[in-house]
């Protein structure tokens, strides 16, 4: 003991002043007044460093949360979040949560913000004092039901003032402001954090429209003789100075004299009134709401004429904002406001256009049409130097088009002839008359001198997109997939039609037999139509066929028939044509046939005439070896032909990863795994790789995402596009196969009728989510799941009657109005 004393006196005696633990911690209390906390942090370790046992007055939690309630402040909410989680990783719970919840609030992610109080609610890390935070964010969530349960279930984890906070609120949403009102009344203290109660009986009393009553917890009043006056002191909480301008455009008293302080001087008081009514609403982004409030006044308006200055500006940005929120029937209500005084704005005329143009409002669009061709042409009168034949003629001859288009949406063939001869006068050369010449040629049945003339149209810059469609719609019904896509490459692109080369383009036989569902697949395949001959052979499989199909997909086979006919067709078919259609032939049976006597031998037979094409043509090779690892050859059996296989290839492991992908089509495998394993140790960063490795999982497992996931950020950060275009092919092997999951579900839909909609979409999200999602809240997000289905299929027009969608129609009726369809001139959708 006398010897570790001794030893501790020399210590102390060798160690400077300045490094002492006192003298560390009067360094470390400085560094917390100037508010550097991360200079703190880094002295507070040093402090646990050199004296592990000694007991400070701040945690290095503490001084994490205070650098994040600092970089909150200066809006760096992002950095914030990060130094609020070290604090919650050192234990520091309820004002870290508070905090960290307020970062997620400034960006918008009330859900993130949500999730945090509702971990520490679960796990009961949430002090009592926060348990008002979390109330609230069940409101801001709409999780009003979570409320009423927390209320009624786990009131003891509540105090008394939140509780009267949250009974208050379901009571406004009630509408029942008067037990709204006697709850806030109730609260002696804030729910939550730098709360203000009074606020919310004031924002009670308004609701209520009880003004008068409001004007007290706001703290507003009249001295004697009527002057106005606050109490002395007003809280300048931003809620309460919300509440109290809100207060004076109720009362309909100007600011001033509703005691509100006014920082605008030299203008009319009245013009203050309504500004700052119009800043409330715009603060809100809610630009619609201020444009129908002056929709309401007499325009011009007689009590405030200077808003007449801001008519036509907010009605355009209200115009614009309902567009965006993609409600274009407010657009045409706000801009019809303005669009037929003056001044003659054609710009806005063109946006309107368009609208009316989505939205199937083709009496309006003829009034707009009209008033635009007599702006144009008083234009062109006041101003002649500036309007030239060269320019007026085409601008004219161009509107005249849309107005041929209008006439021909409401099936008035005759108008819209006669208004195209109209263009036709005044400039017969522009690309915008060719085209709906062309048109005409196609509805009168010439479809060769249709295609001319769409063509040289749009060579020439036309810009209808019914001209584009027309022709694309032509051409595929002539059956030329090379022309259609040449087409929509060279002339595709100002019309949005982008990616030519990169869709996915399967073949028809590869995409009928990977559903892996008989009904889909005979769907696929008995259109007489397809002449493709490994299409044919697939349909031979199902004209042989025999019986119903089993639970496993599977069908009995009438062999001699098939056989005939499969023999049949190859004999008409050069070798290398062959190629596909013995693949269809082996395939359809070993996907869909019983395991019937001769079935076996008769796979053996077609696979090895595969074989025997390989010395003439090498790619029957990777065909039949892909075969092999469909049928699921032994890996020793395997070995000999993948080998050979792999030592012609250019790039072995991109070779090894194309048949895994290829077999992928038909079946899920692991044969290919060890070779995929002992490849991506030689090349880690091949992509198709390793989207070849993730197809030997199921695809819900996380295996399957998780290199799926690796190998889709490698080709996209590497732009390998042999690669993507993998990703896209397997994209679409999914949702072919998700769909085939459903068709029992819409089958039985053909037979009863009803079409039950939560079976579906709960399978539908079964295959997305796999067991990530737990059942219990997998059927608490159905209703929602099957709200966002039902509008996707309403706006992919999933309607009754849409029997004009198979069909060209370039001159009938347009389409009943609906939202979100568009109702075109000479096409409809």
């Amino acid at each position: 003991m006398a010897k570790r004393k001794f030893l501790q006196k020399i210590k102390e005696a060798l160690t400077p002043q300045n490094t002492t633990l006192e003298g560390l911690q009067t360094q470390l209390q400085a560094l917390m007044r100037q508010k550097n906390y991360r200079q703190a942090l880094d002295k507070l370790k040093h402090i646990q460093k050199v004296y592990p046992e000694a007991k400070l007055e701040v945690s290095e939690a503490n001084l994490w949360t205070l650098r994040g309630q600092q970089e909150y402040g200066q809006g760096n909410y992002r950095q914030a979040e990060t130094s609020l989680r070290q604090a919650l990783d050192l234990g520091l719970h309820g004002e870290t949560h508070y905090w960290l919840s307020k970062c997620f609030l400034a960006l918008n992610e009330a859900n993130k913000a949500l999730e945090v109080m509702q971990v520490a609610f679960d796990r009961k890390e949430l002090p009592k004092d926060y348990t008002g935070c979390y109330l609230k964010l069940l409101f801001l969530n709409k999780e009003t039901a979570t409320v009423l349960d927390l209320i009624a279930k786990q009131s003891k984890r509540f105090y008394a003032p939140q509780l009267h906070w949250a009974r208050g609120v379901l009571a406004l949403q009630a509408k029942d402001y008067d037990a709204a009102i006697a709850h806030f009344k109730k609260m002696s203290k804030p729910a939550t954090p730098e709360d203000k109660p009074s606020a919310w009986i004031a924002y009670a009393y308004q609701q209520k429209g009880d003004w008068r009553s409001a004007e007290t917890p706001l703290g507003m009043g009249f001295e004697l003789f009527g002057m106005p006056s606050l109490r002395s002191n007003p809280s300048k909480h931003p809620a309460m100075q919300r509440l109290r301008l809100l207060q004076a455009i109720g009362q309909k008293k100007s600011l001033e004299q509703s005691g509100v302080s006014l920082e605008q001087q030299g203008l009319p008081l009245s013009l203050i009134v309504m500004l700052e009514f119009l800043h409330v609403i715009l603060e809100e982004n809610d630009i619609s709401c201020a444009a129908q409030m002056l929709k309401t006044m007499e325009y011009p308006s007689r009590e405030y004429p200077e808003l007449s200055l801001l008519f036509r500006p907010i009605m355009v940005l209200a115009g614009e904002q309902a567009l965006q929120e993609q409600e274009p029937e407010y657009t045409e209500v706000f801009w019809e406001s303005i669009v037929y005084q003056p001044p003659f704005d054609p710009q806005l005329i063109l946006k309107l256009r368009e609208v009316y143009y989505h939205t199937g409002s083709s009496g309006q669009a003829q009034r707009l049409l009209s008033h635009l061709l007599d702006g144009v042409k008083k234009e062109a009168k006041a101003h002649p130097q500036d309007w030239p034949e060269t320019r007026l003629n085409p601008t004219l001859a161009h509107i005249y088009c849309w107005v041929t288009d209008v006439w021909m949406s409401k099936d008035q063939r005759q108008q819209g002839f006669k208004a195209l001869q109209e263009a036709e006068k005044l400039c017969p050369d522009s690309p915008e008359v060719i085209g709906r010449q062309g048109l005409k040629a196609l509805v009168q049945g010439n479809r060769e001198q249709a295609i001319s003339l769409l063509t040289k149209a749009l060579e020439g810059g036309c810009t209808s997109d019914d001209v584009y469609q027309g022709l694309l719609q032509t051409i595929e019904r002539q059956g030329d997939p090379n022309a259609l896509k040449d087409v929509r490459r060279r002339l595709g692109k100002p019309f949005g039609d982008l990616n030519v080369d990169s869709e996915v383009s399967i073949e028809p036989w590869i995409e009928a037999l990977s559903t892996q569902d008989y009904w889909t697949f005979e769907e696929l395949v008995t259109d007489p139509k397809v002449k493709d001959p490994a299409v044919k052979a697939c349909r031979i499989f199902v004209q042989s066929a025999e019986g119903e199909p089993t639970s496993g997909n599977r069908v009995g086979l009438k062999q001699p028939q098939a056989i005939k006919e499969w023999d049949k067709l190859l004999e008409s078919l050069p070798a290398q044509d062959q190629i596909p259609v013995l693949q269809a032939i082996f395939l359809s049976l070993q996907l869909y046939s019983k395991r019937q006597k001769g079935i076996a031998a008769l796979q053996t037979k077609y696979q090895q005439q595969l074989f025997a094409l390989i010395p003439q043509h090498p790619e029957a090779q990777l065909a039949h070896l892909m075969l092999h690892v469909v049928k699921g050859l032994a890996p020793e059996r395997l070995m000999v032909p993948l080998q050979l296989y792999l030592e012609t290839a250019a790039q072995p492991g991109t070779a090894l990863a194309q048949l895994q992908l290829k077999a992928r089509f038909f079946t899920q495998t692991e044969v290919l795994r060890p070779h995929l394993d002992e490849a991506l140790r030689r090349e880690p960063q091949n992509p198709q790789l390793l989207l070849a490795k993730a197809t030997t999982y199921p695809s819900e497992s996380e295996n399957y995402k998780k290199f799926h996931e690796e190998g889709f950020e490698l080709a996209r950060r590497i732009q390998d596009a042999q690669a993507l275009q993998a990703f896209r092919e397997e994209e679409f092997l999914q949702s072919t196969q998700m769909a085939a999951d459903m068709m029992p579900d819409f089958m039985d839909f053909a037979e009863t009728g009803e079409l039950d909609m939560k079976s579906i979409v709960r399978k539908m999200a079964k295959k997305m989510f796999g067991n990530d999602v737990p059942p219990a809240m997998l059927e608490m997000m159905l209703p929602e799941l099957m709200r966002k289905l039902e509008a996707e299929m309403s706006g992919m027009g999933f309607d009754d009657g849409d029997d004009d969608f198979f069909e060209i129609n370039p001159f009938g009726p347009p389409p009943t109005k609906k939202k979100g369809r568009k109702n075109r001139g000479f096409f409809l959708d």
